[in-house]
């Protein structure tokens, strides 16, 4: 199915962004969709032809559009029979993302990084969840909650705050995109053309994320310093909380690919800059009641620079893009 004017209402109907390493899914997400059997996993693709609209198929059915790499078939099978399809979310996807890579499926660099960061991850989980069996011991005696619950709030625990002093993931990217917002305007005033209305469509976006990424933060951490409220919520409403809790993650989906876009900028920055403002996350509807907008905002600031012409056909060209976007996955944090 072909959409030309596309507008998700909320984060989840936009989807995920996954690492995919094959070419023509640059900026591709993925979704759970509901069906007879459940949920299937759709894939979100922005069109090849370089101009607007996307087209939404299958996961199954993308070989119609583009052969995907051996990573990114085994990235999208394993999500796709995944029994909790229905929940998919940035943080699902990651930790999917890494389990393949760390396989080798992406290169020998991005194996090492992927189980690098995936004992990073064990030990941040393993001290999130002594935290949350601390609190639930001083503020929630005698509760039994779902194991399976308590291992999602605490992946989000380890995310979003770490009182250890070891920089947790979400603060860290959050930072990165700052700085990306403060670097693109004196960047983009030095050049002319296509490249100074990208940059400068990268460099708003960028700021507007930052912006809005440090206050769902804040919110969520002021969450966590009131324990006791926190539990109480969440053992009324486990997936709610997550849920709000998570909202920064949302809102980031999709930017870490950006920054190491401009942290690589192969061949050059302008290049960069280009491909930077045409992968620019839409902004769902839902951002206005998140952040508090008046309401439209997230369509008007869905509009964009278009993307720059793809030549996929040449085989010489796929492969230096493979080659770059596994050197991607291998500059992950």
């Amino acid at each position: 199915m072909f959409i030309e004017a596309y507008q998700p209402a909320t984060f989840r109907e936009r989807g995920v962004s996954a690492p995919f390493t094959t070419p023509m899914l640059g900026g591709a997400r993925l979704r759970a969709a509901p069906s007879r059997r459940g949920h299937v996993l759709e894939t979100i693709i922005p069109n090849p032809a370089g101009r607007r609209g996307v087209y939404i198929v299958p996961w199954s059915d993308r070989g119609d559009l583009c052969r995907t790499t051996v990573h990114d078939t085994r990235l999208g099978d394993a999500l796709a029979a995944r029994p909790d399809l229905s929940s998919l979310c940035p943080a699902m996807v990651r930790l999917t993302g890494w389990v393949v890579a760390a396989d080798g499926y992406a290169g020998g660099a991005a194996a090492a990084t992927a189980q690098t960061l995936l004992r990073d991850r064990t030990a941040r989980l393993v001290s999130a969840a002594a935290r949350l069996d601390s609190a639930l011991a001083r503020h929630a005696a005698g509760a039994a909650p779902d194991p399976a619950a308590l291992e999602g709030l605490a992946m989000v625990l380890a995310d979003i705050h770490s009182p250890e002093g070891a920089p947790a993931r979400l603060p860290g990217l959050i930072d990165a995109i700052g700085a990306l917002a403060a670097t693109l305007p004196a960047w983009s005033e030095a050049q002319s053309g296509p490249e100074s209305v990208a940059a400068q469509a990268v460099g708003t976006a960028a700021e507007l994320v930052h912006r809005g990424a440090v206050h769902l933060l804040r919110t969520a951490i002021g969450r966590l310093d009131q324990p006791a409220m926190l539990l109480r919520d969440w053992l009324a409403d486990p997936a709610g909380v997550e849920q709000a809790l998570g909202r920064a993650e949302w809102l980031l989906d999709g930017w870490d690919r950006l920054r190491l876009l401009w942290q690589v900028a192969v061949p050059g920055p302008a290049a960069a800059v280009l491909e930077m403002a045409a992968l620019l996350p839409v902004w769902p509807d839902e951002v206005d009641s998140w952040l508090e907008l008046p309401a439209g905002t997230g369509a008007r600031l869905a509009r964009r620079p278009g993307p720059p012409p793809r030549r996929w056909s040449d085989p010489a060209i796929v492969l230096d893009q493979i080659a770059r976007n596994e050197r991607l996955r291998a500059l992950e944090t």
